[in-house]
C-alpha cells in the first residue's frame, strides 16, 4: 500500500518523470500525460530538494502550451520563489524558454 503514503507517491512520480525524460523514445503525449499528474503538486515539488529538478525538466522538455498549470501555480509568487533556495532554479528554467 505504498500509494496510501503521499510522500511515497510523490517520490515514485518523481522517479518516473526523471526516467521518462531521459528516455527519448517516449511520445510527447505520453510525457504530457505523466506531467499532468503534477497538477496541484507543483509548489510542493518546487520546495523539494529533488522535486525542483523534475519541474525544471518538465519546463525544458514539454511544450509551454502543455504546462500552463505550472505557470499558473507561480502566479503571485515569482518574487518569493526567486529568493528560495530551490525555487530560483525553477524560475531560471522559465527564463531559458524566452531567450
Amino acid at each position: 500500500m505504498l500509494c496510501s503514503n503521499s510522500f511515497v507517491c510523490i517520490f515514485l512520480l518523481l522517479v518516473n518523470l526523471v526516467n521518462l525524460f531521459f528516455l527519448f523514445e517516449y511520445e510527447l503525449d505520453q510525457k504530457t500525460e505523466l506531467v499532468l499528474e503534477l497538477d496541484g503538486h507543483v509548489m510542493r515539488c518546487v520546495h523539494d530538494q529533488n522535486g525542483n529538478h523534475v519541474v525544471q525538466k518538465c519546463i525544458k522538455c514539454v511544450p509551454t502550451e502543455k504546462i500552463g498549470f505550472i505557470i499558473f501555480a507561480f502566479r503571485g509568487q515569482v518574487a518569493w520563489l526567486s529568493t528560495h533556495p530551490y525555487g530560483f532554479r525553477v524560475i531560471q528554467s522559465f527564463g531559458a524558454l524566452f531567450r
